[in-house]
């Protein structure tokens, strides 16, 4: 199983940082725009994670690397886009959310609601550790390791065969086995 603490420490600071560079009333949204341009930024990387996957000859640790320089690369293309495709898809299915299912919760903690502000905050740190855990599931596979034996070794569980053809079904997959049992144990909201 692969260590989300890294990962983990990397969201909690961002969120710190975030909270004291932006006002109550834009902290927010500025917290579900950055969970979306990285989001966006995995999907628009899917064909790089493709060819990882297709490899069985690097170091996990290289793979790693090199999967993060690509995430940078596609995060340089995604960035002037973004506020356009959150604008005109905002109801686009990346993983399993949605832009447009965050608008309540941006609205109510814009507003000083603590408990929309934590969502949102869980919620950025749960798609980060997803997106991460797909990273290393695709450096996993750049080892040799089949699509789900990359799985377990990145989440810890042996799962039965499916097709992981699309960022969707990886985001979810990831989501659900490393993403939920790390928050499961680790996560306190932050005060």
């Amino acid at each position: 199983m692969v260590d989300l603490s890294t990962a983990f420490n990397e969201g909690i600071n961002n969120i710190r940082t975030w909270r004291n560079r932006y006002s109550i009333e834009d902290y927010p949204q500025k917290v579900v725009i950055n969970l979306f341009y990285r989001k966006y930024s995995m999907l628009n990387m899917w064909e790089t994670i493709q060819l990882f996957i297709q490899r069985s000859n690097m170091e996990f640790l290289q793979a790693v690397k090199e999967l993060e320089m690509a995430y940078s690369r596609s995060s340089l293309i995604i960035q002037p886009q973004l506020i356009g495709l959150l604008s005109s898809q905002p109801e686009k299915q990346l993983g399993d959310t949605s832009y447009d299912a965050f608008e309540s919760n941006i609205g109510k903690a814009s507003n000083g609601d603590p408990a929309a502000k934590e969502e949102i905050e869980f919620a950025y740190l749960f798609h980060l550790l997803s997106d991460k855990s797909t990273i290393y599931w695709a450096a996993a596979c750049a080892t040799g390791l089949d699509k789900i034996k990359a799985i377990e070794y990145v989440s810890g569980y042996a799962i039965q065969e499916i097709p992981i053809n699309d960022y969707n079904t990886a985001d979810l997959i990831m989501g659900r086995l490393c993403s939920a049992r790390y928050l499961h144990f680790h996560y306190n909201p932050l005060p």
